[in-house]
């Protein structure tokens, strides 16, 4: 995948933020027009799964990078169709953390300026074990 951050310093994490940040992103490579419409739709899902959750822990600054994280559930909703090949701007926000859950919600615009997807996810967010031993 490629990325491409709006405002880097919601990437490196040097102090704490608002939880909210803007990526363009796009499929490395050339997808093609031959395959299912759904293949970019999966490709799309997977660049939303690895970018959305970490932006929960932006107001912890670098311990972010202290913590494991896994998807509890993860929905999206498409409104138009999408190339996973084209850059896309997705836009995310936390809008809860707490008790070990974040709650994040974005959506995501093509070239053009047309939203073609929401996306919503709940994840655990827990300190990462340290090894005492």
């Amino acid at each position: 995948m490629e990325t491409r951050w709006v405002n880097p310093d919601t990437l490196t994490l040097l102090e704490p933020l608002y939880p909210k940040r803007s990526i363009w992103i796009k499929a490395e490579g050339h997808i093609g027009d031959s395959l299912h419409e759904n293949v970019h739709k999966c490709c799309l899902a997977y660049l939303c799964d690895l970018l959305i959750l970490p932006t929960a822990l932006m107001p912890y600054g670098p311990n972010i990078f202290r913590n494991f994280m896994t998807s509890l559930d993860h929905s999206m909703w498409f409104h138009a169709p999408c190339r996973a090949d084209e850059w896309m701007l997705f836009e995310i926000e936390a809008e809860n953390m707490g008790d070990g859950r974040a709650m994040c919600h974005g959506r995501i615009w093509d070239i053009n300026g047309n939203h073609i997807t929401t996306v919503a996810q709940e994840g655990v967010v827990r300190p990462r074990e340290t090894n005492t031993s």
